[in-house]
């Protein structure tokens, strides 16, 4: 698989356009290795399709992190006592896991305000649905926007003196290192000494059971991907040919991660309408959507103590394939 390093864009934008979104496709499509946030991935199309790619056979993650929630969550928060707490969590998903830690956090008599952070504002109303359906007395602000932007104020948003973030999902795996390590330190400034976060993180395993989590029979993952370029046709006034691009799945055990591509099938030309932009694909050029790093135990104790935090615990499923990680901020 190769790139282009010809110029991509034979048309500048002009004037620039004011939104995130906007401003981060043009850029990342100008990069001679074609490159975009796998943040743009969730949208509320591209949400309700994540909650489809969950529900596959193939995809492990879902199933054993709830196993764990499942097992371990009544003890999650146990040296908190009865004192009630502020739990962000950043990145609702379905809220299946959601729903089973807060059945963990009644038998355990603990009591918190919810407090959801998403990008999508679809994510956050099912997720609020589906938790006052099921908890009708809890207390839920829901909070749309960048992690980024919210999590510096934590501290400051929640009623409680005890704050707790919940990173399921093994979502700190599409960062890089130098991202993942950004964040973490933005977790640290938004929360006080003592306070905790507990992290999702997806384990190496052999690369057979991840691809095929990645690259499902019914295509799921593959609708996924490919409904970034539905996005920026109806956001952005593109016209990408989404039958002209594939999807395609590697893991690099160099990075220890797996990679997400689009790849063109024949040279085009996209034109951005709103943006006044044109972008060139050759015939098999990539473009870059998501990376899914796997880690060690190692690893994870390692990027606790760099970023001002101390492991609790692990807490890993049965086969050993995935952790959930409880740190204490420093």
């Amino acid at each position: 698989m190769t790139t282009s390093i010809r110029t991509a864009t034979t048309r500048q934008p002009n004037p620039p356009p004011a939104d995130q979104f906007s401003l981060d496709v043009i850029e990342g499509l100008s990069r001679p290795q074609k490159k975009l946030s796998s943040m743009y991935l969730y949208d509320d199309a591209g949400s309700q399709l994540f909650d489809q790619i969950t529900e596959q056979p193939e995809y492990y993650l879902t199933r054993t992190e709830l196993e764990i929630i499942r097992s371990y969550g009544a003890r999650f928060f146990a040296h908190l006592g009865n004192e009630a707490f502020n739990l962000f969590e950043l990145g609702c998903g379905n809220g299946d896991k959601t729903i089973a830690l807060f059945k963990q956090l009644q038998k355990a008599q603990q009591h918190c305000l919810f407090y959801p952070i998403d990008i999508s504002q679809y994510a956050i109303d099912g997720l609020m649905r589906r938790i006052h359906q099921a908890f009708p007395l809890q207390r839920i602000d829901g909070q749309q926007g960048d992690y980024q932007q919210l999590l510096p104020r934590l501290k400051s948003v929640g009623l409680h003196s005890k704050n707790v973030v919940l990173f399921l999902g093994s979502n700190i795996g599409n960062y890089s290192s130098q991202d993942a390590d950004s964040l973490l330190q933005d977790i640290y400034q938004g929360l006080n000494p003592g306070d905790l976060l507990l992290m999702g993180l997806d384990l190496t395993k052999d690369y057979q059971t991840m691809l095929a989590a990645y690259n499902d029979e019914q295509g799921m993952t593959r609708q996924f991907n490919l409904n970034l370029l539905q996005r920026m046709n109806q956001e952005l006034g593109a016209d990408f040919d989404l039958g002209k691009f594939q999807h395609y799945e590697i893991y690099n055990p160099l990075e220890q991660a797996m990679q997400s591509f689009l790849v063109a099938t024949e040279h085009q030309t996209v034109t951005f309408k709103q943006l006044n932009f044109q972008v060139n694909f050759d015939a098999h050029e990539a473009l870059w959507v998501e990376s899914s790093h796997k880690y060690g135990l190692k690893e994870i104790d390692s990027m606790a103590r760099r970023n001002g935090f101390e492991v609790v615990r692990h807490y890993t499923d049965s086969r050993q394939q995935f952790v959930d990680s409880l740190w204490q901020r420093l």
